[in-house]
């Protein structure tokens, strides 16, 4: 027979990921107490011939998977005794986490399931099951739970199985072949590609380096059942149910956490719209993607109302596969944008127990979500507590901060408990401590700055302590910390000597990134001027404004570089200007105090014209000494620069090592531009710092 669409959307992406086990679930079953294992044996037996699905096997038939259903089988219980190891409780978890992560030979001829009696001392045994969910759903593992518990006390109690099972995979198989090429199925296809014609953006990024395929780690959260008996009430009284509450939290945690106020979360439904469906063991389970725009203006009572609404809408359509909606929509490389987190409720009935135990099941993880996150609410009994497992995609988070998100996730789930009134842009998610933190424990950053001291004096110290230490490099040339104190001071001198002490007026450069640039900087600033940086790359038409805009009369360029139409400046040649100043001795400096303005930069214009921003001597000294403290530098550094000067950062790469008695290695525009070049002069540096923005990575 073919498969169902909901086994359709398994076997197609299993197909994909053949060596991963995505689609193993299951659980170990904890039983304390007497526990008869031939009875047991048997109860399995009984188990297997009750339902079909489990008699299930695929085979490649042309292009097509049929399923076919043994009528027969002679599968039995598998047993393993670990009672004699000296930890036979650690050995046994062990032996069921690995045996849980072997994947199923889908078109291999065996039955999907492994069923083991795991013993760990004559009153102590866990039942482990695993399945391939080509068979089953959760609702039916928890059926087959009920089912072999009633087997096994009916064979304690007469010695008998007495109850029958009458309800059959097969008839579902029947139904769906039907929906498929019902108009149903057309009006639904319509309703979701309606949905998602636009996606949303990504809720999640990748963290650096994640690259780990389907490979994810699990966190919990408990949550007491008298805290969780409070939730209910609250449900209640907003008559929605608990799962719609935590639902409404999640969105409301990501919305704020992430920024994103429209996004998906997928979640996993019932598919049984039959009570004949209800009693059947088999895969009817499918995903739907619950798509929310928030409002943080609404208060969470709103959230909650809109989320019951607009689920009562979906499940109208909830048949159609997730598979073939990536089909219909050609998204099978940005399946993440549909939804990247899924939420499962998981109430389903384990309190049976087998007769004379206490009987306890524990789901396993296969560690290997395709989502970044998965959410699996457990409620079990309702008499324990509460368990939301998140298993974790290791690309998107890490063990620091999925415990980050477990503990936000639990404040505000008491929040919600202690003002459920509030506006959604009201509710916090971080403890008052973190909270505290973050806002006054990282910003404890005051340090004493020195009143009346600029860069220049700190520069100074480095070079009477390291005068023939390297300070400054290009590849034309290395400077000494000596050597570019003399050539800097010659600039100074040179200013003023030309242009009067009276003129502290900016001074524009139009200049490439060297050396040399490096020390006109140094002498502007001895000079008690400031500067304005122009990049010979941008356009001419804003270097033009930035002139015109600042009212500089003086412009200092390398000869390649002309400003059309602007004939009023002074421009003296950065080349003749090195030859005039090899003769000076640098003893002519200004008056520099921290209240002086360093350099005037330009924003970028992006809402309108570039607008000029004055930093002053003080606020310069206090950046580079921030830098310095953290994330820190030494004596000990190498500085690559790559930034352009008319980037307000460039102060740190230029700067921060001549205070610091590090060495800066500044690239030129060529190697900039060259990949291969770059990677090559990284190598032959060898720096121990490099910043840059993502773009140059």
């Amino acid at each position: 027979m073919k498969l169902t669409l909901p086994q359709q959307d398994v076997y197609f992406e299993q197909l994909l990921y053949p060596n991963d086990p995505i689609y193993n679930i299951g659980a170990k079953i904890e039983i304390k107490g007497p526990l008869s294992v031939e009875l047991l044996k048997a109860a399995y037996v009984a188990l297997i011939d009750q339902h079909d699905a489990y008699r299930a096997v695929f085979h490649q038939k042309g292009e097509a998977v049929e399923m076919h259903i043994q009528e027969t089988h002679q599968t039995s219980l598998g047993f393993v005794d670990f009672s004699a190891h000296q930890n036979p409780e650690h050995v046994a978890e062990d032996f069921m986490q690995k045996t849980f992560l072997e994947c199923f030979d889908l078109l291999g001829g065996e039955l999907l399931h492994r069923f083991t009696l795991v013993k760990v001392r004559e009153d102590f045994h866990y039942l482990f099951s695993v399945y391939h969910h080509i068979i089953t759903d959760g609702w039916g593992t928890s059926l087959m739970f009920q089912r072999l518990v009633k087997n096994y006390n009916e064979l304690v109690e007469s010695g008998a199985i007495a109850s029958s099972y009458p309800f059959s995979y097969q008839t579902f198989v029947a139904e769906d072949q039907a929906y498929h090429q019902s108009d149903t199925f057309q009006h639904d296809k319509a309703y979701w590609v309606e949905k998602f014609k636009h996606l949303p953006d990504n809720l999640f990024e990748k963290i650096e380096g994640g690259d780990a395929l389907h490979r994810s780690r699990r966190a919990v959260l408990m949550i007491p059942r008298q805290r969780y008996n409070q939730m209910n009430e609250l449900a209640s009284r907003y008559r929605v149910s608990s799962f719609h509450l935590i639902l409404a939290c999640l969105y409301l945690y990501f919305g704020r956490k992430q920024q994103n106020h429209d996004f998906a979360i997928g979640l996993p439904v019932l598919n049984r719209s039959k009570r004949i469906y209800k009693q059947t063991v088999g895969l009817f389970m499918g995903i739907s993607p619950l798509r929310m725009q928030l409002d943080m203006e609404a208060r969470f009572e709103d959230l909650l109302i809109s989320i019951k609404r607009q689920l009562r809408q979906d499940y109208r359509h909830q048949r159609f596969p997730l598979g073939k909606l990536i089909q219909e929509l050609q998204v099978f490389g940005e399946k993440e944008k549909l939804f990247n987190i899924t939420l499962s409720y998981e109430k389903q009935d384990y309190s049976h127990k087998f007769d004379q135990t206490q009987t306890r099941v524990i789901p396993m993880t296969h560690q290997s979500e395709r989502v970044a996150l998965a959410l699996y609410i457990r409620e079990f009994d309702a008499s324990e507590d509460v368990k939301i497992d998140f298993d974790y995609n290791l690309n998107y988070f890490d063990a620091d901060s999925i415990d980050q998100v477990v503990m936000h996730f639990e404040h505000l789930l008491k929040e919600v408990l202690a003002n459920p009134e509030r506006r959604l842009r009201e509710f916090e998610y971080l403890p008052s401590a973190q909270r505290s933190k973050l806002l006054e424990g990282f910003n404890q950053t005051a340090r004493r700055l020195p009143t009346d001291q600029t860069l220049l004096d700190l520069f100074e110290s480095e070079v009477q302590e390291r005068p023939h230490e390297v300070a400054a490099m290009d590849d034309a040339q290395i400077l000494t910390y000596a050597e570019l104190d003399l050539l800097s001071r010659r600039v100074a001198s040179y200013l003023l000597a030309t242009f009067g002490e009276e003129d502290r007026s900016p001074i524009a450069l139009l200049l490439d990134r060297s050396v040399n640039t490096l020390a006109i900087l140094l002498g502007i600033f001895r000079a008690g001027r400031s500067y304005i940086p122009l990049d010979p790359n941008f356009p001419q038409e804003r270097l033009n404004y930035i002139v015109e805009n600042s009212q500089t009369n003086l412009l200092i360029r390398e000869k390649d570089y002309q400003l059309v139409g602007m004939e009023h400046l002074i421009v003296v040649e950065l080349e003749n200007m090195l030859r005039e100043i090899s003769l000076l001795d640098g003893s002519l400096l200004g008056r520099v105090s921290p209240e002086d303005t360093a350099y005037i930069i330009y924003t970028s214009g992006s809402t309108g014209q570039p607008k000029g921003v004055e930093i002053g001597h003080r606020s310069l000294l206090n950046f580079l000494l921030s830098m310095q403290r953290q994330p820190g530098m030494s004596a000990k550094d190498v500085l690559f620069s790559v930034t352009t000067y008319s980037f307000d950062i460039s102060i740190l790469e230029f700067f921060t090592p001549l205070i610091s008695g590090a060495a800066v290695y500044i690239a030129n525009q060529k190697v900039l531009s060259d990949p291969s070049l770059t990677i090559q002069k990284l190598q032959d540096v060898s720096p121990s710092i490099l910043q840059a923005t993502p773009s140059f990575y």
